[in-house]
């Protein structure tokens, strides 16, 4: 018997086997699909504090700020941010994360004749260094970047200019950008992975400036959830834009104009629930900051009692953009 006559013998032999045992039962198999988030959570949580720097502002014209006029300059002193934040919201809730947008250089005025009562960059001094750097080191946080100084000031609030709506060209919003992300180095000692435009707004140039920066993720646009459904469903996922695919992350819930029936949409849809709020309540033009941690701290407390009962997964920006 020749080779050849043997092979095709075999071949035979396994189609008539296979077709003969084609009604036995299927074997199992072990099928895993992907989560789309930790834990297979609905949703992922992130409180976004905007804001955060080294400044601090008395409505009086004190030497101290009240409560609500500290910017990030108070550290965790009487009346500061971060010990009214840590007193008022993390004790109880221990499971929130927070990712403070951080602007690293002096922070400016909205109007050229009424300053910041102390305003200077993240590097000032080793106290401000220290305090910094510790909270970019603790677990809780994420220190991410919100600009060199978060624009230009005008004669009148309204002509405030935002610092990525002012760049007049790719080069020169990138040259500022290297300059706040090296005070930034050098005041926390990490280099941040994202970050978000100040007022969400930007112009041409900022996308392609972002993306050579290096940054990884990026929030550019607010979107509170529209319950109508009036709002295309795409605008609250993760997007992609630049040369480097940097991830967007939607802004996508008020921190005091919170709805039930809009979180248990983004829960439903498996979107991501991004609380926005200000670090201050008060600035140098003297309106009011909105929203900010201080005025609506009674909403945040119950949001994050609301979504206790929720399967939920409290992430700060870059782990949700890990996964």
């Amino acid at each position: 018997m020749t080779n050849v006559l043997r092979q095709r013998l075999r071949k035979s032999w396994h189609l008539l086997r296979r077709r003969l045992l084609a009604d036995t039962e299927t074997p199992q198999r072990l099928v895993v699909e992907k989560a789309r988030w930790l834990n297979d959570a609905a949703s992922p949580v992130m409180l976004m504090v905007d804001d955060l720097t080294n400044a601090w502002h008395s409505q009086s014209g004190e030497d101290r700020w009240e409560i609500g006029g500290d910017w990030g300059a108070g550290m965790r002193k009487d009346n500061s941010a971060i010990l009214f934040l840590e007193e008022r919201l993390l004790r109880e809730f221990p499971e929130v994360k927070v990712t403070f947008f951080t602007v690293a250089g002096p922070i400016s005025p909205y109007t050229r004749h009424q300053p910041f009562s102390h305003s200077a960059p993240l590097d000032e001094n080793g106290e401000s260094c220290r305090f910094f750097r510790s909270l970019a080191e603790d677990p809780r946080f994420e220190l991410a970047y919100h600009g060199f100084n978060h624009g230009t000031p005008g004669d009148r609030s309204e002509s405030f200019t935002q610092e990525w709506r002012g760049f007049s060209s790719v080069a020169a919003a990138v040259t500022q950008t290297k300059r706040g992300l090296e005070i930034f180095v050098r005041a926390t000692g990490a280099v941040p992975r994202g970050g978000k435009y100040g007022g969400w707004d930007y112009n041409g140039f900022a996308e392609d400036a972002v993306s050579e920066c290096g940054f990884l993720w990026w929030c550019r646009d607010w979107t509170p959830r529209n319950i109508s459904g009036r709002i295309a469903d795409s605008y609250y996922e993760p997007q992609f834009f630049g040369r480097d695919l940097v991830v967007a992350l939607p802004s996508t819930v008020h921190g005091h104009f919170w709805d039930r029936r809009q979180i248990d949409l983004l829960l439903a849809r498996r979107q991501v629930i991004s609380v926005a709020e200000h670090i201050a309540s008060a600035r140098p033009d003297g309106l009011i900051q909105t929203p900010n941690i201080v005025d609506d701290i009674g909403e945040l407390r119950r949001l994050y009692k609301y979504l206790r009962g929720k399967s939920v997964w409290h992430a700060t920006a870059s782990e949700i953009h890990h996964t």
